[in-house]
């Protein structure tokens, strides 16, 4: 995450100082309902019981995911690309996203 957060802090114009790392999500999070700093964290990675400790700062932002296969793909890898393209997450919606962002 240390580089989504370097990108994102850079396209709003600082550079975040950071004290501490972890790779864990859990210690990241105690650290900050503890006070011991701020967590930048993908929404569905908070507990619902530290949802009143999280703040949406702004609309989000999204990364691409890609699927590519050199020969056709396995009735599993199918069924795994049809339920990750019919989800909608609640990140951005479909019609908000850049043009040509979703390829099938």
């Amino acid at each position: 995450m240390s580089e989504v957060v370097d990108r994102l802090a850079g396209h709003h114009g600082f550079a975040p100082r950071a004290v501490a790392c972890t790779v864990q999500v859990s210690a990241a999070l105690l650290f900050a309902v503890e006070g011991i700093g701020v967590k930048v964290t993908p929404e569905n990675a908070v507990p619902l019981r530290w949802s009143r400790h999280a703040r949406r700062i702004g609309s989000g932002c999204f990364r691409e995911v890609v699927v590519f296969s050199r020969k056709p793909p396995s009735p599993s890898a199918e069924r795994y690309r049809d339920m990750l393209t019919s989800l909608e997450l609640p990140l951005t919606a479909e019609q908000d996203l850049p043009e040509g962002a979703l390829r099938f």
